[in-house]
């Protein structure tokens, strides 16, 4: 099934999310191939996207996915956070370092140990920070029990759309 695909949304408006779909309709008209999506019901795009002429194709398990400005999504999900200010934070794959915080003069530090794939899914909120750590399926340094609480609290699960790859 060759087609390009939308997999996921940060956004949710239209407005938000529109040069993301100009761009997969130009790459799709340009490549001659459909435009696809894989979401449920639930997910706030999915009338307009079956109204841009995206469709459903066959299903696949595969998921690649780069993070390419992780602290400009961090900012977003720790809007109004004081861990903005104060806290200096680090993330670490097998594959790249990279700071997701990184204010003048932070009153803590930590840095977060996980695999790409895990990465991804933290920042988008498809996995939850407490759970994982409890799972052992990332690692993260010490931090004071009011600031781990509250980078809790930024990438607590998002249950708004659920894949079958999320429980592939």
């Amino acid at each position: 099934d060759s087609r390009h695909y939308i997999y996921d949304f940060a956004a949710a408006r239209r407005g938000d999310a529109s040069l993301l779909i100009e761009k997969l309709k130009y790459l799709a008209a340009r490549d001659g191939i459909p435009a696809g999506i894989f979401c449920n019901r639930e997910h706030p795009l999915r009338e307009v996207l079956l109204e841009e002429g995206f469709t459903y194709g066959r299903h696949t398990r595969h998921l690649l996915a780069l993070i390419l400005r992780p602290e400009r999504i961090f900012a977003k999900l720790a809007k109004n956070s004081f861990l903005l200010r104060e806290l200096q934070l680090k993330a670490v794959t097998p594959h790249r370092e990279m700071f997701l915080n990184n204010p003048k003069r932070p009153k803590a530090s930590a840095t977060i140990f996980l695999k790409e794939t895990y990465f991804s899914r933290l920042m988008f909120r498809r996995l939850d920070l407490n759970s994982a750590l409890e799972m052992d399926l990332i690692r993260m340094t010490p931090l004071p029990k009011r600031m781990e609480q509250a980078l809790g609290r930024v990438f607590t699960f998002a249950p708004w759309a659920q894949f079958d790859m999320d429980y592939a």
